[in-house]
């Protein structure tokens, strides 16, 4: 039987992990779900990241930050037998994709014996607001 979507529930939230829309973090940032892709409005940059990084930043975008329910919803399929490594190696990783490609990697905030928050106050204010033309002039990585 396949299912169409998963949906991960985490303190109260529910996120579909199979979800196929652009979600957006303000105006600041989006990510493409069906595609796998971040896209950085400010900057006019599209960067391609794994299903474990959308995850993370699915989880990021609505506000699930502790470390837990984070892994819960990143290794949904075999969170029990995560280790603390492979939480540290997703964030370790997704830091240095961001830093190649000229994003401060310290929109990822560590919060100590808790988990991560997003920071969004490190990335340009230059954006365009409208909606409709936040992808005109895109950069797209070559991942």
């Amino acid at each position: 039987m396949y299912i169409d979507t998963v949906s991960v529930v985490t303190e109260s939230k529910l996120i579909d992990i199979n979800g196929k829309d652009i979600i957006d973090y303000g105006s600041e940032i989006s990510v493409d779900c069906c595609m796998n892709k971040i896209h950085f409005h400010g900057k006019k940059l599209t960067i391609n990241i794994n299903e474990k990084q959308k995850r993370l930043v699915m989880c990021l975008f609505n506000d699930v930050n502790r470390k837990q329910d984070i892994i819960k919803v990143v290794w949904y399929e075999n969170h029990k037998g995560i280790s603390d490594n492979n939480y540290h190696q997703l964030i370790h990783k997704f830091r240095i994709l961001l830093d190649e490609f000229g994003i401060p990697s310290g929109i990822i905030k560590t919060i100590n014996r808790y988990g991560l928050r997003l920071d969004t106050s490190l990335l340009c204010s230059s954006m365009n607001s409208k909606c409709h033309d936040r992808f005109n002039g895109y950069h797209q990585s070559n991942n």
